[in-house]
């Protein structure tokens, strides 16, 4: 019978990509893990790595042995949570995703809250695109990802949460009175600061488009809410971003924003596996954080 231990510590080497990360994560000696490794292979006489000076590789057998270790583990783990979930305590760590912006604007200002109500639980959060973060979720490397963004992407869902105002906003100055200009071509001139596109033809904000009526010149791109909102501050262009984002510069006239006729407004949506339900620690941290149910804009 195959040692779990064993079959662990494989997979953390090869999830990690060398012996030298593993051991740093797992928190036991280098050499004590490769011998743990190397004695798994040696009993089942298999070679399931393949070792450089570089870091390891996984062989043909290796790929197989650690997607079914992945399933293995990804089980444990949701046996762990049912075990957690019947109890209903809130500990252990909970392993989300989020964009820079939400876990910046939305989740740090609630997390000391969240740790004098709960403070036998550690949330982990990765922050990241709506992609990377659909990805991990599907991996099993988290539990759910919070985006204003839904990826069309078998095996996952989303449930709406808040809606939140969205801004166009800039630099002053950055727009000068345009005789005969409209607000569009205003904007045209200033140029848009963007999220990363895929190519020159999609469009850069389909949101931004049914605001504004036009596909603005794109000036700057960047996949960070954060790097958006700084290069609009420094007056590279105008940019598209939640209100709470914006709140204190445009109180401080860092920044103006741009007048619509109705506020836009973007939804907050919770990402999961179909197949696996939130935790009792997950639907803890969503409703301390507000985000545990459809809520009207904010």
């Amino acid at each position: 019978m195959i040692e779990l231990n064993h079959l662990r510590y494989f997979y953390e080497v090869a999830k990690a990509g060398s012996f030298t990360n593993a051991a740093r994560s797992l928190r036991i000696s280098q050499s004590a893990l490769s011998k743990t490794v190397a004695l798994l292979e040696a009993r089942e006489g298999v070679k399931l790595l393949q070792r450089s000076k570089s870091g390891v590789t996984l062989t043909a057998l290796g790929s197989v042995v650690f997607e079914q270790a992945e399933e293995i583990f990804a089980a444990a783990a949701a046996v762990r949570t049912t075990f957690r979930n019947h109890r209903e305590v809130c500990e252990g760590t909970l392993r989300i995703g989020a964009s820079d912006h939400i876990v910046n604007y939305l989740l740090a200002p609630r997390a000391g809250a969240l740790h004098r109500k709960y403070p036998a639980l550690l949330p982990s959060v990765f922050a990241g695109t709506p992609p990377e973060v659909a990805d991990k979720i599907l991996k099993g490397e988290l539990e759910f990802g919070l985006s204003f963004k839904k990826m069309n992407i078998p095996g996952l869902v989303y449930e709406a949460t808040r809606s939140l105002e969205m801004a166009i906003v800039y630099k002053p100055g950055l727009l000068p009175a345009g005789k005969g200009k409209s607000p569009a071509e205003l904007l045209e001139n200033a140029g848009y600061i963007s999220s990363i596109r895929r190519g020159p033809k999609q469009h850069p904000s389909p949101e931004l488009f049914a605001v504004i009526g036009k596909d603005p010149k794109v000036v700057f791109e960047s996949n960070s809410q954060e790097t958006q909102k700084r290069l609009c501050v420094a007056g590279a262009g105008f940019a598209y971003l939640a209100r709470f984002m914006v709140e204190e510069e445009l109180k401080n006239g860092t920044l103006q924003e741009f007048p619509l006729a109705e506020t836009p407004t973007l939804t907050v949506f919770v990402g999961r596996k179909k197949s696996a339900p939130l935790s009792f620690n997950g639907r803890a941290f969503l409703k301390e954080m507000q985000l545990d149910r459809k809520r009207g804009a904010a």
